[in-house]
């Protein structure tokens, strides 16, 4: 009694796969493993959760609906194999995807069995967050599973694309600063709105960083501080205390 369950519309937790662009800087490799993942096994496993490809949260104005995963391990497997001809990655090889424990070292057993599907042998390393950022950072580390919070701000993602400064994924595109600049620049919510629609475009092509699935979260308050504290609005980071009563 007096606990008041909210359950948010819009998924905000995503969990995604980053990829060392100095380990793999063929955006083909990028771009087959995208089309290779089974987001909505992966979703079934995790519960409520949602397929994404956009690193765009879906209840902002920025969203582009167009930006929708597409599983296809076939022309993941054409992609995957073209770029293995022009000598851009061993197959014979395998590759460590890492992982630190608990629900990402589920998905990882997905994603290990879909990359496999497409023609690449792949181990799974579970490891502590610190020491597989720290392999991001030397090179070690290729491709792991990081679990964050979206933001309404479109542009959240810029210190981790950044050309600028050093980055987990070691970015050496001055692309996603351009379109930072641009988004600042931007005179009008409709230029704005254009210039993210144009960088998720381009985050298809890219695949800078892989975004699989995410969250829905469940919040509880006790009603003492209102019959309605504006709870669905917490994704945005927006909650209207100066309404709470005690």
């Amino acid at each position: 009694d007096g606990i008041k369950v909210v359950h948010l519309d819009v998924p905000t937790q995503p969990f995604m796969i980053m990829v060392n662009q100095s380990v793999y800087p063929d955006k083909r490799i990028r771009q087959a493993m995208d089309k290779a993942i089974d987001r909505d096994a992966i979703c079934a496993m995790l519960q409520n959760a949602a397929s994404i490809e956009s690193p765009i949260l879906s209840s902002t104005k920025y969203y582009d609906s167009s930006v929708t995963p597409t599983y296809d391990p076939d022309a993941a497997k054409a992609i995957l194999q073209e770029a293995a001809a022009d000598g851009a990655i061993d197959l014979s090889k395998p590759i460590t995807l890492c992982t630190p424990p608990g629900a990402r070292e589920k998905c990882a057993s997905i994603i290990q069995q879909n990359l496999q599907a497409i023609g690449m042998t792949v181990n799974i390393q579970v490891e502590e967050a610190a020491t597989m950022f720290a392999g991001f950072y030397d090179g070690t580390t290729g491709i792991g599973l990081v679990n964050m919070t979206m933001q309404s701000n479109p542009m959240y993602l810029r210190n981790m694309l950044t050309n600028d400064a050093a980055t987990f994924i070691n970015n050496s595109s001055d692309i996603w600063d351009d379109y930072y600049t641009r988004f600042m620049q931007a005179t009008s919510d409709e230029d704005a709105v254009a210039v993210v629609d144009e960088m998720q475009q381009t985050w298809l092509d890219e695949v800078p960083i892989i975004f699989y699935a995410a969250t829905y979260e469940d919040y509880a308050y006790n009603t003492r501080l209102g019959d309605d504290i504006g709870m669905e609005d917490i994704g945005l980071g927006n909650l209207p205390v100066w309404q709470w009563t005690m």
